[in-house]
C-alpha cells in the first residue's frame, strides 16, 4: 500500500500534494524506526518456540508494530487530505460513513492480523496504532498547510534566490536520524540479544535481516524525502508547473518515467549481495537506491516531463483561481488516490 500510494501520487497529484505524501512516508517510517531500535523489544516467537510465525517471519525488533502504525497513518491521513481538499464539513454522513465503516474496521482487522500471525504483541500493535494516529494528525494538522504552500513556493520562485532555512532544516534532521538510528544500533550490537532468541528464529533468516539490521535497513528509505527537497529546490525558476496535464499521452508519460526511475534502484536492491561489510551495504543498496528515486522522481523525471515531453509547450505557471471544471477534475484525481 505504502509503494502503491505514493505511484498513484505520482501520476495523479501535483508535486506540492506529492511531497506531503512522502513527508507523511518519511516521518511515520523515521518515528516507527527509531522507537523500534530504542526500545530492542522481541517479537513474540523470539521468546517462546512453540509460537510458529505464518508467513514470512522478520527479525527486525518489534515495538512499534510498522505494519499498525503505516496503515493507521496512511488510512488516516488520506480521509483527513480529502476532508480539507474538499472543504466537507465534519458532520457530513458520508464522511463518517466512510470512517467509521471501511477505514476504522480497515485498521483494526490490519492490527488484528499481526497479533494472529505471531509476529506482534497486543501492547506492540496498539503502541503502533497510536504512534500512526498521532504521525496522521501532526502531519494534517501541523504541516500540511505550510509544506504544500512551501513547494508551491519554491517552484514559484526565480533562479536567484538562494536555499531558505528550511534547507538547513532539512540536513539537520537527517543529521538527527542518522545519529538516531545508528547510536542504538551500535548500542544493540556491543550488548548482543539473548541466544534464546536467536535459537528460536528461523532458519532462513540471512545477514540482512539480523537483529536491528533489518530496522537499520527500513531507515535508508527516509532519504529520498532528503533528496526531492533539493531536486525541488532545484526546479523553482525552469517554469515547472505545480499542476499536471490530465491528458493520456502526459499519463503516460508520467508512469513510463516513474517505472524507469525505479528499475535501477530494485533491481540494486534485490541483486546485490548482503555478504561482507554491513554499512557499504547499507549505503549501496539502501541509502543510494533510495536517494536516488528522490532526486529523479523530484527533479529529472519533471523536467524531462514538462520541458521534453510536454507536447503541448506550455510552461507558464497556472493561476491560483482555477475554474470549476479544473476543481471536479482535481476531485476525481484525489479520490483515486483516497481508494
Amino acid at each position: 500500500m505504502y509503494y502503491a500510494a505514493i505511484f498513484v501520487s505520482w501520476v495523479t497529484c501535483t508535486l506540492s500534494r506529492q511531497y506531503y505524501y512522502l513527508f507523511v512516508s518519511s516521518f511515520g517510517l523515521s518515528v516507527m524506526c527509531l522507537t523500534k531500535l530504542i526500545y530492542g523489544d522481541p517479537r513474540p516467537y523470539f521468546v517462546d518456540a512453540d509460537i510458529e510465525p505464518l508467513g514470512e517471519c522478520t527479525a527486525d525488533f518489534a515495538n512499534p508494530s510498522g505494519h499498525t502504525l503505516y496503515i493507521f497513518l496512511w488510512s488516516i491521513m488520506l480521509y483527513l487530505d480529502c476532508m480539507e481538499a474538499y472543504s466537507i464539513s465534519w458532520n457530513n454522513f458520508k464522511a463518517n460513513l466512510v470512517l467509521y465503516l471501511v477505514i476504522v474496521p480497515f485498521c483494526m482487522l490490519n492490527g488484528f492480523s499481526r497479533l494472529y500471525v505471531g509476529v506482534h504483541g497486543l501492547n506492540q500493535i496498539v503502541f503502533g496504532g497510536c504512534l500512526g494516529i498521532f504521525c496522521a494528525f501532526y502531519s494534517h494538522f501541523v504541516v500540511r498547510k505550510p509544506l504544500m504552500q512551501h513547494v508551491e513556493d519554491l517552484l514559484a520562485a526565480s533562479k536567484s534566490q538562494k536555499f531558505t532555512k528550511e534547507t538547513n532544516l532539512v540536513i539537520y534532521c537527517t543529521l538527527v536520524h542518522i545519529v538516531g538510528t545508528f547510536v542504538p544500533y551500535t548500542i544493540h550490537e556491543i550488548i548482543g540479544v539473548p541466544d534464546e532468541w536467536e535459537a528460536n528464529l528461523c532458519e532462513d533468516m540471512n545477514m540482512n535481516k539480523a537483529f536491528g539490521k533489518r530496522t537499520l535497513n527500513d531507515s535508508m528509505i527516509c532519504y529520498g524525502a532528503t533528496t526531492a527537497y533539493f531536486g525541488l529546490h532545484l526546479l523553482k525558476g525552469r517554469g515547472i508547473s505545480n499542476s499536471w496535464d490530465d491528458s493520456v499521452h502526459n499519463v503516460l508519460t508520467r508512469l513510463l518515467a516513474l517505472i524507469v526511475s525505479l528499475l535501477v534502484p530494485v533491481a540494486i536492491m534485490f541483486t546485490y549481495s548482503s555478504e561482507g561489510e554491513y554499512v557499504p551495504y547499507l549505503v549501496i543498496v539502501n541509502f543510494l537506491p533510495w536517494a536516488g528515486i528522490g532526486f529523479c522522481v523530484y527533479f529529472v523525471l519533471p523536467v524531462l516531463f514538462f520541458e521534453v515531453f510536454d507536447v503541448s509547450g506550455n510552461m507558464a505557471q497556472r493561476t491560483k483561481e482555477v475554474s470549476m471544471q479544473d476543481l471536479s477534475r482535481h476531485k476525481q484525481k484525489l479520490m483515486i488516490v483516497f481508494v
